[in-house]
């Protein structure tokens, strides 16, 4: 099963905008210490299912900490 298929199944309908609030965190990490996106982008480790999952849950923690 392909990753974007195993996120499909257990996020599905939201997926998209946890994928963006995940993608607004890593920008906003990669500016203040560079190098997560290239981290991420080397060896596929940003292409696994599990590791995206991950990026989920921290995002979902990161915003909630930010609306504070």
């Amino acid at each position: 099963m392909y990753v974007l298929e195993r996120l499909e199944l257990a996020y599905g309908e939201t997926l998209e905008a946890k994928l963006r609030a995940v993608a607004v965190m890593v920008d906003a990490l990669d500016k203040k210490q560079p190098g997560l996106k290239a981290l991420l982008r080397s060896n596929g480790i940003g292409d696994n299912a599990l590791v995206v999952a991950q990026l989920i849950g921290q995002a979902e923690c990161w915003h909630a900490r930010r609306k504070r």
